[in-house]
């Protein structure tokens, strides 16, 4: 009884004083009430469960890949946290020793200068055949990191409002209300038997000066004289002030609300048959391997074709990577664990964002520990992983530790407040309402046709049976 109080005592204490930002400490104050089932497995699982004997008074060499460009200090803030509280509860001791590559960190692994490694390497194959993965712990993506887009201001701003086929719809529906209108009015007059007026004589150029200067809210000198020219010109008017309003709401929006990044490719095919834009990565990263394992027709396989055909594609460290995608034509695929502290640096150093997140995200097998094939010490060391993340404790770590966002310079995919401009779809019910409008007026001029026509015939009736 008094060693079950003594771990969980000592497990309590190291996960305290993370509150004053202690890295060697854990990230809660308490751990969860636990059933007995689960107090028997904190106590004594490692020896009596699994049949295995704790690490007493064990030394470990272990290690931590740290890149010299930019300290993953998030990451080996966890980690370590991680280690001690383990340490502590499986009765270790051990010595960090840090490297600023992947390849060094991944050598030592396999020549045994390291017993366990904690920089939460991703599991591929090649890496599965010299070293052992233990239990996974994070779960994580790849970004691509390119080079901001710029948004060009031009004197052609003014017609973001509406879309292309929107404008062209416009001048098409001017047209053919003129037109219409030029039309009827002759031929209402001409069936009527009378002489054009001023208006009406000035034909379909006119009509056009109408039609434009409505959307000014201007018109002409005077109204036509005839119903289905009428009919038709209020529902024009109707188009009209409907199109003026939601043209200056929209443009206001667009000078007030701030444009969203013009994205050069949105997902991992227009990636990978980007024209320009090539991939890098840093040599020895997990994503290379998995690009060389896809067939050459897949996505990932085509951009592996376009880095072999490029000496410059795979870096050596995280600095070239930036320099390539700042000064080059090159998308940076980094995990998206330590993509802040990249944003971060890099508008510390230069006072712009000069980098941005395209909204794509390319799936990566689970981060975990490892420790070298064969390990004497992998199980016991799973087993206190297990209970460590069956405690909750892990998680509540994870949270206080690892869940930063990502920063405003990156514009990563999310909800955002942006103008877009209105296109057919939006504004198919204003469009049907004209078009509706042009064949109601050609019908009651129609009907006028028909009804004069029907006058004269009854008139010479009438004058023939008089005669």
């Amino acid at each position: 009884m008094l060693l079950r109080y003594l771990l969980i005592y000592t497990l309590m204490m190291s996960t305290c004083a993370l509150a004053t930002n202690n890295p060697s400490t854990s990230s809660v104050c308490k751990i969860p009430p636990a059933t007995n089932s689960s107090r028997v497995i904190l106590q004594h699982g490692v020896r009596t469960r699994y049949g295995v004997e704790q690490l007493n008074g064990l030394h470990m060499n272990v290690g931590f890949y740290s890149p010299r460009f930019l300290p993953d200090d998030t990451l080996r803030l966890c980690s370590k946290t991680l280690l001690v509280d383990l340490s502590k509860y499986l009765n270790f001791t051990f010595t960090l020793h840090i490297r600023h590559t992947t390849q060094d960190e991944l050598t030592a692994m396999k020549n045994g200068s390291l017993d366990l490694d904690i920089s939460m390497f991703i599991r591929t194959r090649h890496r599965a055949h010299s070293m052992q993965f233990l239990r996974p712990l994070i779960d994580s993506y790849y970004v691509v990191i390119i080079k901001r887009p710029r948004e060009k201001i031009t004197m052609f701003n003014i017609l973001d409002p509406f879309d292309t086929y929107i404008w062209l719809c416009m001048v098409a529906y001017s047209l053919i209300t003129a037109a219409t209108m030029t039309a009827i009015e002759r031929m209402s007059q001409r069936s009527n038997g009378l002489q054009e007026n001023e208006e009406t004589a000035q034909g379909i150029f006119y009509h056009l000066g109408y039609m434009f200067g409505s959307f000014l809210q201007q018109g002409g000198v005077s109204l036509p004289l005839h119903l289905p020219s009428r009919i038709l010109l209020s529902i024009w008017w109707f188009f009209a002030l409907s199109i003026c309003a939601l043209y200056t709401g929209n443009l206001f929006s667009f000078l007030t609300v701030k444009p969203t990044i013009q994205y050069p490719f949105r997902t991992l095919n227009e990636f990978a048959h980007h024209p320009t834009i090539i991939p890098t990565a840093v040599e020895g990263w997990s994503i290379l391997d998995e690009m060389q394992r896809q067939p050459s027709e897949s996505d990932l396989g085509k951009m592996w074709q376009k880095m072999s055909g490029d000496r410059r594609a795979v870096v050596s460290n995280i600095g070239a990577a930036i320099e390539l995608v700042v000064t080059r034509n090159y998308g940076f695929i980094k995990n998206v664990i330590g993509a802040e502290e990249i944003f971060r640096a890099d508008y510390e150093s230069t006072g712009t964002c000069r980098l941005a997140i395209a909204p794509l995200k390319i799936p990566a097998n689970r981060r975990s520990w490892i420790v070298p094939l064969n390990s004497t010490h992998a199980h016991a060391i799973n087993i206190g992983l297990q209970s460590y993340m069956e405690s909750g404790l892990f998680e509540l770590l994870r949270k206080r530790i690892l869940s930063h966002g990502i920063p405003k310079c990156s514009q990563e995919m999310g909800t955002g407040i942006h103008a877009q401009s209105l296109d057919l779809e939006t504004m198919y019910g204003i469009m049907l309402v004209l078009a509706i409008g042009l064949p109601i007026s050609l019908a009651f001029f129609l009907l006028e046709v028909i009804i004069v026509k029907w006058k004269r015939n009854a008139e010479r009736l009438c004058c023939t049976g008089r005669s």
